[in-house]
Parts: C-alpha cells; sequence; structure tokens
C-alpha cells in the first residue's frame, strides 16, 4: 500500500480509562465507521493490550495540518463517550516511507510493541535503524511547526519488551515506554479452497483487539464469493455447500446417494437440502428437520 500524501503525518495515541471496557464494546462498530472515513491517509493502526485486554488505540495518518488533527482525535466516538483517559497527538516523520501494511512481516506473528520516546532537545534516532524489516512505523515526535523533536513513536516487531526497548538510545530520552500492539483495522480473511477439497469453516472480519463475549462482526463464506451478512443462516449456507459437494462427487441429481446397504452418518442430516450456492434454500426448516429424525433412525438403528 503506497502513502497518499494529503499535508502531514501525525502520530494519535488514546488511552483507555479504568473501566471503560463495556462502553468501548458498545461503540465498537462506532469506532470503526468513523476510521473508516480515513482508510486512505491512515499508516498504521491497532490496539496496545496488556493480556489481551486493550490499554488504548494508536493511529498514525497524514491530515492537512494540525487543526485537522486536532479534530480527529476529539472527534471520535470514544473519546466523545469517555471511554479515554487522555490523548497523545504529536506530529510525526514517516521515516520508513511506508505503511504497515507493507511490513514484510505481515499482520501475524511474532510480538509487536509500540515503544514511545519521550524528550526535549538536542534530536536523537533520526537514522533509521538497521533492522528494517523488524520495523512496522518509525519517525520522531515533532511541535505542531515541525521545529522541535520531542521523542520517537515506533511500531516493531521484537522478541520480548527489553529488545524493543533497545531500538531507541537508552540515554537520551527522559522516558521511554513500551507497550504490546497489534495491527489494527477491519480484515476480512477468506483463504482460498483447501487443496484436500473440504469445505472450510466460516470466517469473520475482525478488528481492534477481539475479546470473547463481544460481537466479531459478519459471517462470511469462504466457499464462494458471498460476503455479505449471513447472519443466522450462516450454517445452513454452509451445508448446502456441503450437500453440493457431495452430490457432485456422487453423480446424483437430486439426493446424496446412499453408501453400500446404509446410510452413511454423515450424510444423513443432508438428505433433502436443495442445491444453494448464493440464496437460502428453500424448505429450509422442514429438510434440516427430516434430516435431523434421519440422523436418529441412524443412531437407533444402524442397519437400516
Amino acid at each position: 500500500m503506497t502513502v497518499k500524501t494529503v499535508g502531514v503525518d501525525f502520530f494519535c495515541y488514546h488511552r483507555d480509562r479504568l473501566g471503560s471496557m463495556a462502553l468501548r464494546d458498545e461503540l465498537l462498530e462506532q469506532h470503526w465507521s468513523y476510521m473508516d472515513r480515513y482508510q486512505v491517509q491512515m499508516i498504521a493502526r491497532g490496539p496496545t493490550l496488556v493480556s489481551d485486554t486493550p490499554t488504548g488505540s494508536v493511529h498514525i495518518l497524514s491530515l492537512p495540518d494540525p487543526v485537522a488533527a486536532r479534530a480527529f482525535a476529539f472527534d471520535e466516538p470514544n473519546y466523545q463517550a469517555g471511554v479515554y483517559r487522555d490523548v497523545l497527538l504529536r506530529r510525526w516523520r514517516n521515516l520508513l516511507g511506508r505503511t504497515m501494511w507493507d511490513f514484510p512481516g505481515g499482520p501475524d506473528g511474532g510480538n509487536r510493541y509500540l515503544v514511545l520516546g519521550f524528550c526535549a532537545g538536542q534530536a536523537a534516532d533520526l537514522a533509521v535503524p538497521p533492522v528494517r524489516d523488524e520495523l512496522i512505523a518509525y519517525g520522531p515526535l515533532l511541535s505542531d511547526n515541525g521545529a522541535a523533536w520531542l521523542g520517537t513513536a515506533v511500531l516493531l516487531r521484537a522478541p520480548d519488551p527489553d529488545k524493543a526497548r533497545a531500538i531507541l538510545a537508552p540515554d537520551r530520552y527522559a522516558s521511554i515506554e513500551v507497550h504490546s500492539w497489534q495491527f489494527g483495522g477491519r480484515r476480512l480473511c477468506r483463504p482460498a479452497r483447501q487443496r484436500t477439497g473440504r469445505l472450510p469453516r466460516e470466517t469473520a472480519v475482525h478488528d481492534e483487539a477481539p475479546r470473547s463475549g463481544s460481537a466479531v462482526g459478519l459471517s462470511a463464506c469462504r466457499a464462494c464469493t458471498r460476503t455479505d451478512d449471513l447472519g443466522a443462516t450462516a450454517g445452513s449456507h454452509r451445508l448446502a455447500h456441503i450437500a453440493d459437494e457431495r452430490k457432485s462427487r456422487s453423480g446424483s441429481k437430486d439426493l446424496i446417494k446412499p453408501g453400500p446397504g446404509r446410510w452413511p452418518r454423515e450424510t444423513g442430516c443432508f438428505l433433502l437440502l436443495r442445491r444453494a450456492r448464493h440464496e437460502r434454500p428453500k424448505g429450509r426448516r422442514q429438510c434440516i428437520h427430516i434430516g435431523f429424525i434421519l440422523s436418529i433412525v441412524y443412531h437407533l438403528n444402524p442397519a437400516t
């Protein structure tokens, strides 16, 4: 992804208020929708974490001027609702000249960290370190006019927090913070069909810090190009694919052929599912009820 320059770059770090998790979850879709408006300008984004619990939200993006940057930071739905306790907003310079989506290591794998070094005075760490392939974002924190150096902000992959901290010269900063971090943003994962011919399970849209017990997003089907909200019909949609798969392998036009002398266990519940690749099967409830009855009959009398 090429950075589209529309002005200057800014680093924005919203830090969560203690006890705001429920409110954060409630406003999750509003947060995503708000950030969707800045998708083209985004350089990097994602949450900071402690034991998989979000503690803040990082956004690095290009904006026309400091006024637009303040509007971005303070109009954000979570900030307006009181999820965050404070905001760090600084002008920033993209020394890597790329976005996090260009990171050679990809969105997953290894430990990712946000490293913040704060100081004022003579600038330090202005040259990109030799471990460029481990860097996701790297650049100095600056005053609004870009004249004064105020620190450094880095996103990187490292084995542990100490190795991440070592990316900055320790004697040049008044303080250095290290936070666990992960890639954020809407990511729809739809891998290609497996070579074995088996249909993979449904996937979902992921965003910043998915948590157990919270809504993950829209169900999507990996077996076809359908990516709309399948909702409660996702299961039957996939069963229809399985039925279609087995019918194509068996050569039957209407029903799935039984095995020699008995109904195979895995096909009984799919007996009367109609062919449906992009629409809900007709008579879905009747088909599932009949399939369920047939499965019970099989278990009670396997020899039939």
